[in-house]
């Protein structure tokens, strides 16, 4: 098999020249079409071009140039120029193209003869070029018309053009404004916004229009829409801004006084309407379109025969006439007498006064402008404004406005006299109704509040007049106004539809309360017209209710997952009504013996035991940690603590039964008992035995004292008489320790004045009792049962500790034995002045083999014996001691009547 070297291709001198120009085409920053000269087929172009015209450079391949241009005289010209130039010349030609999707552009194209061969296009899209030169033509034509408001900025917002248009909208000349910056032309509060817009505007290169306040040469100010666009140089780079300035404030203006008279009439045809929030109301929408500074409406009031003002703004003095004769102290007698609108300024005014001989109460205004308030075609008031300073300040088109306003004041007017005869029948209803937990809406097919009852202020904290014109929806709790929206829907589709819903509801002071909302559907009544929803805060209730579902859900928790046996009796059978998992568990019963387990199937005891429990539980008395034996449905015995109390379920009392399962414990109190009886008895064998030795010891030690006559010797002696003393008494004390733990309480009549004495009287022969005072003060004559030989150890002991711990240089030691009793104990204070016990020991002085202080020589056995002891005639010690002051030991017995 043999292989062939292929053959390798020579580079022409065309493909040599074809590589190079796509080389200078890829580099180029214009869009570039290389073409042959000899049928201007495209051989090569770049990646503008592909971008602009939107053809791959495949499809390019089978175009001609003259493809792209739309003007068709190119063709010969082309032809002429390669054929007639020699290489290196350049033709432009500025013409449209178009894209492959249909649409033209203007460009200007540079052909160049570059071979013999090849001939290059090169294309600029001149279209920002085409729309700047005519830009520039239209606003230089515009800057000449006085009607149209042209200016320009530079790039630091410097005025550069100023208009004629400007000139007459704004009242500056050029001169005036020309390198001023358009910010200060505009009102102070708006000029960060202005300047922001601005800065935005020249950093995207957009087109933008803005409504903004301008400052009149006068002061004035002038509501206008801007639009601004960026203006570039011939080079196309930015060199500022042109705008377009249009009054608006005329459109402005009637927009507002369409929307005020719109807002008049809509709050009109609510069902009832209080008619000083109707003036604040009317007066407030006409403070949109007109100076309202001085504005009133007077009403005539058939009840107290007097005219009203239900609103007067500004006007002094004007109260004051209608407290008098309005007719002889106020212009509104020209629109009453008349009965029509009076728009005069003041010259005429003082016409009117002079004739009429009018005492006015406030000074004569410099125009005035009044219409009649008429209710079944009588005037019955006035509504009209006035100014003090500008004569000019109100139109023929605010004389309108105000007609339109008091023919809508006169509907109500007429309407309410209706209204006043029902509501005059009705007034005790009003009187109940305002004190009433319940709140009425009427509501519109649109759910729009036509009517709120007046409880609705003391109830959910909201005016009742205010609400009126407002969605029932804008008061619901954003999570219920879907489902209120659906109840709604569904009961408007059928006539004398009923629901029921609960639903968080916006209260007055903006916190969220619950309601509860009665709807019906009675939009087809003759009277009603509306949807009926009675509404009652339920707020407490529904707390309360909540409350309740946590304490049964914590408690069914603690009931159902409780290690306790749990589990309700009835108290009339006895009888096991429900029980929890852990009683199962404890009893051996199953879920299905419920309604069959009696007490006495399983509590091992009486039935008029278990009678008396139950009557315990019943009377109040809650029955705490009382020890049973259960007997488990295999016959295995159990202990347990019993707690019961009682509940009441559906009205009926129950007792509530928890127990705990102390059986491990028990058996292993028995344990313990049986090991420390074992203990006792080695302890108090071993303290025996040992004495014998012990003693022993001791003895030799006294013979060896009589022989032994060197002194070091003797030295040595003593101090193992004295070591073996303090083993033999805490041997003693240990033997005395264990026959106090093992032995029997023997309950006798004391005498404990006279057993005091004795336990001083043992201590006289004392080394150390000679500077010590014994105080006693026993208080109790009767004799008290206790056992004699406890008493007589814990005395002996605290006499004892008291005589061994004085202070050594302490002034006047004493002890003082006081006692007293009440009805349920016997106390016996034991009070000295010795070096006392330090804080940290505290109670724990009573344990075994603790010292009260660093000084202490004892075995730290004595406390703990006398607690022992106490502990065994069920009584108790407790300790106040401070360190260098003394102690106060304070013994309890538990009184015992035999």
């Amino acid at each position: 098999m043999s292989y062939k070297m292929p053959k390798k291709q020579g580079l022409t001198k065309d493909k040599i020249e074809l590589d190079a120009f796509r080389t200078y085409m890829n580099n180029s920053p214009d869009i570039a079409l290389l073409s042959r000269i000899d049928n201007f087929q495209f051989v090569a172009v770049n990646d503008l071009a592909c971008k602009e015209y939107g053809y791959t450079r495949k499809q390019f391949l089978a175009l001609q140039i003259f493809d792209l241009e739309v003007t068709p005289q190119l063709e010969e010209e082309v032809k002429v120029f390669y054929d007639r130039t020699r290489i290196g010349k350049v033709m432009t030609y500025q013409g449209i193209n178009k894209r492959k999707d249909g649409s033209q552009f203007p460009v200007e194209v540079r052909f160049s003869k570059i071979s013999s061969t090849y001939g290059l296009a090169h294309i600029r899209n001149t279209s920002e070029r085409v729309r700047s030169i005519e830009r520039d033509r239209f606003l230089a034509q515009m800057s000449e018309d006085a009607s149209v408001a042209m200016l320009g900025l530079d790039l630091k917002f410097n005025l550069t053009h100023w208009s004629k248009g400007c000139e007459s909208l704004l009242g500056y000349s050029r001169k005036e404004v020309l390198s001023e910056q358009i910010i200060n032309l505009v009102l102070s509060k708006e000029r960060p916004k202005i300047n922001r817009f601005l800065v935005q505007l020249v950093k995207e290169r957009e087109f933008r229009s803005r409504d903004t306040v301008l400052i009149h040469k006068s002061g004035k100010q002038i509501v206008v829409n801007a639009t601004y666009w960026i203006t570039k140089d011939e080079n196309g780079v930015v060199n500022g801004l042109a705008g377009l300035i249009r009054d608006n404030s005329k459109e402005k203006m009637a927009k507002r006084m369409q929307d005020a008279l719109l807002n008049i009439a809509q709050a009109s045809s609510r069902r009832i309407i209080d008619t000083k929030w109707f003036s604040k109301f009317v007066f407030k929408e006409l403070g949109t379109i007109m100076n309202v500074d001085n504005f009133y409406i007077i009403l005539y009031d058939k009840v107290s025969k007097s005219y009203k003002y239900p609103i007067v703004r500004g006007c002094k003095g004007l109260k004051k006439a209608l407290q008098s004769d309005i007719k002889k102290r106020s212009l509104a007698s020209r629109v009453m007498h008349t009965g029509k609108p009076v728009f005069e300024q003041k010259s005429e005014l003082l016409k009117h006064i002079k004739i009429h001989k009018i005492q006015m109460e406030t000074e004569v205004p410099e125009v005035y402008l009044g219409v009649p308030l008429k209710s079944e075609g009588k005037v019955v008031g006035v509504l009209a404004v006035q100014s003090f300073k500008d004569p000019f300040a109100y139109s023929i088109r605010n004389m309108i406005a105000l007609e339109l306003v008091s023919n809508l004041i006169s509907n109500i007017l007429t309407r309410d006299l209706i209204i006043d005869e029902l509501m005059t029948s009705e007034e005790h209803y009003r009187s109940l109704s305002e004190k009433s937990a319940d709140v009425i809406s009427v509501l519109d097919k649109h759910w729009v509040i036509q009517y709120e009852s007046l409880p609705s202020k003391h109830v959910f904290g909201r005016n009742a007049y205010e609400m009126l014109g407002h969605s029932f929806l804008d008061y619901i709790h954003p999570e219920y106004k879907g489902a209120i929206k659906k109840c709604l829907t569904a009961v408007s589709k059928i006539k004398d539809k009923n629901a029921t819903v609960k639903c968080r509801y916006l209260h007055g002071n903006g916190s969220w309360i619950w309601a509860e909302l009665s709807i019906k559907n009675l939009l087809s009544d003759p009277v009603v017209k509306g949807i009926l929803i009675h509404k009652k805060n339920i707020t407490k209730s529904h707390e309360t209710e909540e409350l309740l579902k946590s304490s049964e859900a914590k408690f069914k928790s603690l009931f159902t997952k409780s290690l306790e046996a749990i589990y309700l009796v009835d108290p009339l059978t006895r009888m096991v009504i429900d029980a929890n998992q852990s009683f199962l568990d404890y009893t051996g019963f199953s879920q299905e013996d419920y309604g069959t387990i009696a007490l006495e199937d399983f509590v091992v005891t009486s039935v008029s035991n278990i009678n008396g429990y139950i009557n315990k539980v019943l009377e109040g008395t809650d029955v705490e940690n009382i020890e049973r034996i259960w007997k488990r449905k295999s016959g295995e015995e159990i202990t347990v603590l019993v707690s019961g109390s009682k509940i009441k379920i559906d009205h009926k009392e129950i007792v509530v039964v928890a127990a705990r399962n102390i059986t491990p414990q028990k058996k292993t109190e028995k344990e313990l008992l049986k090991i420390n009886q074992e203990l006792d008895t080695f302890v108090y064998k071993a303290s025996h035995d040992l004495r014998g030795p012990l003693t022993t010891c001791l003895g030799l030690v006294n013979m060896s004292q009589d022989e032994v006559k060197d002194e070091k010797a003797v030295w040595y002696l003593d101090m193992i008489k004295e070591v073996l003393g303090k083993l033999d008494g805490i041997l003693t004390d240990l033997t005395q320790i264990t026959s106090i733990r093992q032995g029997n309480v023997e309950y006798v009549n004391i005498h404990l004045a006279k057993m005091v004495q004795a336990a001083v009287k043992e201590f006289k022969g004392h080394p150390d009792v000679r500077n010590l005072t014994f105080k006693t003060q026993i208080k109790i004559k009767r004799k008290i049962s206790s056992d004699a030989a406890i008493l007589r150890m814990v005395f002996r002991n605290l006499i004892g500790n008291a005589i061994k711990y004085q202070k050594e240089k302490g002034k006047n030691p004493f002890l003082q034995i006081s006692a007293s009793e009440d009805e349920e104990a016997t106390l016996i204070v034991f009070e000295d002045n010795g070096i006392g016990i330090d804080d940290s020991v505290g109670n724990s002085i009573f344990d075994m083999f603790i010292r009260g202080t660093s000084e202490s020589k004892g075995s730290g056995l004595g406390l703990y014996m006398v607690r022992t002891g106490l502990d065994k005639i069920n009584g108790s010690i407790t300790v106040e001691s401070k360190l260098g002051k003394g102690s106060r030991f304070t013994i309890t017995i538990p009184n015992l009547y035999c």
